[in-house]
């Protein structure tokens, strides 16, 4: 099990690489050009884009905590190895 300090440290990493890549990708950019690209979009799609990256975010840490509780093994070879390790 991952502890808190390494969570944070895993979340942190993330926040900082997308700053990074965020950063290279508009560099030279006027952020004005960016908001008024998004003036232009209609706000159901904007609410749109949003819902449907928070619904994968939350189904993929439902993954993992299922996964935690009870191990999905691929085949049954791989759950024979893992009862021969415990």
């Amino acid at each position: 099990m991952i502890s808190g300090r390494k969570n944070a440290l895993g979340i942190a990493l993330i926040v900082l690489l997308m700053g990074i890549t965020g950063g290279v990708i508009l560099r030279g950019q006027p952020l004005s050009l960016l908001g008024a690209a998004l003036k232009q979009l209609r706000p159901q799609y904007i609410l749109l884009a949003l819902g449907s990256g928070l619904l994968l975010l939350m189904l993929a840490f439902l993954r993992m905590r299922r996964e935690k509780e009870e191990p999905v093994w691929e085949t049954e070879t791989d759950c024979k190895k893992e009862a021969e390790i415990v």
